[in-house]
């Protein structure tokens, strides 16, 4: 009974929106106190020695990456490169957002950040090419892709509270993040396709997206170069056996502060705001990693993997992961997705490694059903990211992820009950 009272502090200070840090330390404090009967000292002990571990200094690095590439203009490089690529077709101003979000993923690994970027960018002439409902849809769920295509900060938080390799879990996000891609391209086609009368594009649309006036396909490909070379640097470097994830982490910043000074999308005194929300977001990171460890340690002390084991063993690994991709999914409408997979992480991994699933796969189904999760109503947080940069209606928005919605619940299905197609690019390198 305590120990349901502890689970219920933390839930019900998460809904009243209390910092999720907080509601994980007071509910901890809760249940090393009364369930666990131990000294609340070893509670700061555990969060001191929980952020001493090497894995986790690839995230200021990656964090630092994706917001210089933020606040400089590679992603509008990205943009007007793949708009230029694919104007011949039709579709093709909402196929290039798709796949520019989809590369972005590539280098940034943060939902939010595609969300601010490409909204501001593509919201309005995707809007004036197609319709409102068109565009919101395609920028709301696309954003996401930064979170299933590596380096996700959701899959490095996955790693992180489960001690599974980063350089597996990177690898087995390819694939899924494809087929994605794949699948609302197909949609894209068959739904937006019937709007357009021709396949191609007129001058003035194409300048209406694209950041420079007369901008050929040439041109917009050798601008977009510095941000091409980076995954190669990041994936290069980590797979060609050159750099361990955190100092491909340290060399991809170290690149992406150089080229935007070196083209001067960033000044001096610019890069001191980016190293503040940089540090801002560490914080922010660090401390709630600390207090998912601590909480970690207290569920294993009460015996919490023991018991929901217990549950699972009168049934078979079907309902697991049936009951598992509900959860995720409900709890990534509600709480920020890093703090998802830190709390739940810790309690199901276990139990689902025990009923003979691997880490890797589940680290796949943790990663797109919390993607998922982030534009489904009511609470996901990247529809209220894009309602705030396009200053669109919460209901319009609503409306216009209703199918993307449905592909992606295809696909985490897809996922969860073919374990290959996340377990194969790994295999590989096993």
């Amino acid at each position: 009974m305590l120990l349901l009272i502890g689970f219920a502090i933390i839930i019900v200070l998460a809904l009243i929106r209390t910092p999720i840090w907080i509601a994980l330390f007071i509910g901890t404090a809760f249940i090393q106190v009364f369930v666990n009967k131990m000294p609340l000292t070893g509670i700061f002990l555990t969060m001191t020695e929980g952020l001493a571990k090497t894995s986790i200094m690839c995230i200021p690095f990656f964090i630092l990456t994706g917001t210089v590439v933020e606040h400089s203009t590679l992603g509008a490089r990205l943009v007007d490169f793949c708009v230029l690529a694919l104007r011949k077709i039709k579709g093709g101003l909402a196929v290039a957002i798709l796949v520019a979000n989809g590369f972005f993923g590539a280098v940034s690994g943060s939902s939010g950040a595609a969300a601010v970027l490409f909204g501001k960018i593509t919201y309005k002439p995707l809007k004036e090419n197609y319709d409102e409902l068109t565009s919101l849809g395609l920028l709301t769920s696309s954003s996401v892709l930064s979170a299933i295509i590596p380096p996700s900060m959701t899959m490095i938080m996955f790693c992180i509270a489960t001690s599974t390799s980063i350089m597996k879990l990177f690898m087995a996000g390819f694939l899924p993040g494809i087929i994605i891609i794949a699948a609302v391209f197909v949609f894209i086609k068959i739904s937006i396709g019937k709007k357009i009368k021709t396949g191609e594009f007129s001058s003035s649309e194409v300048a209406s997206v694209t950041s420079v006036k007369g901008l050929t396909l040439l041109k917009s490909f050798w601008r977009a170069m510095p941000i091409f070379i980076l995954p190669v640097i990041i994936f290069g470097g980590i797979y060609g056996g050159i750099f361990t994830p955190t100092e491909a982490g340290a060399v991809s910043s170290i690149y992406c502060i150089i080229i935007a000074l070196s083209m001067r999308d960033i000044s001096l005194k610019g890069m001191l705001t980016v190293l503040k929300s940089t540090m801002q977001t560490c914080a922010f990171t660090m401390i709630l990693i600390a207090a998912s460890v601590a909480f970690a340690q207290s569920i294993t002390i009460a015996q919490v993997m023991q018991r929901i084991e217990g549950l699972f063993a009168v049934t078979n690994v079907y309902v697991y992961l049936l009951f598992l991709n509900i959860l995720l999914l409900v709890a990534g409408c509600f709480i920020d997705g890093v703090a998802a997979i830190l709390i739940l992480a810790p309690i199901f991994v276990p139990v689902g490694i025990s009923l003979g699933l691997n880490a890797i796969h589940l680290g796949i189904i943790f990663t797109v059903n919390i993607s998922l999760g982030c534009f489904t109503p009511p609470f996901g947080m990247s529809i209220f990211t894009i309602q705030g940069v396009t200053g669109a209606k919460y209901g319009s928005i609503v409306r216009s992820v209703i199918p993307y919605i449905i592909i992606y619940l295809v696909m985490t299905l897809l996922f969860t009950y073919i374990p290959g197609i996340s377990l194969f690019l790994p295999s590989l390198i096993a």
